[in-house]
């Protein structure tokens, strides 16, 4: 069966880019991504979502989220957490990463080097998707 490499998925509301990215990255829909997010944190499009939340809701839709803090931003794929100077609204902003590349939650795809120097941003941990059995 031929599948599209990701399908972007943008967020809806001000505090779900960790919804979005949990439906781009799991490939499930965003609908799915948030009913499993909302059983860990029903505000989740209101207030954001936390990285330990994100891996419950990831274990809900039958996926591990292993947290690495090393890796390498050209090659590696997963759900970046991103350090900016925005306001600290929500508790992180995230996004994912594909081998060099961001897909930001308004569907935007930038390049990885690119994106940080933009957003004036650093790279918190890499959150890398692993099938739960």
């Amino acid at each position: 069966m031929e599948c599209p490499i990701i399908r972007v998925i943008p967020q809806r509301y001000g505090g779900d880019c960790g919804v979005a990215c949990l439906a781009m990255l799991l490939g499930v829909s965003y609908e799915n991504a948030l009913v499993a997010a909302a059983q860990v944190a029903p505000n989740v499009c209101i207030t954001g979502i936390w990285i330990k939340h994100m891996q419950t809701a990831a274990l809900l839709l039958g996926y591990k989220l292993r947290r690495h803090r090393r890796f390498d931003i050209e090659t590696d794929t997963g759900i970046l957490v991103t350090n900016t100077k925005r306001p600290k609204q929500y508790p992180v902003h995230v996004v994912v990463l594909r081998e060099g590349l961001v897909i930001e939650t308004d569907g935007c795809l930038w390049e990885a080097e690119l994106y940080m120097k933009q957003h004036q941003a650093t790279a918190g941990p890499l959150l890398v998707a692993e099938k739960d059995e």
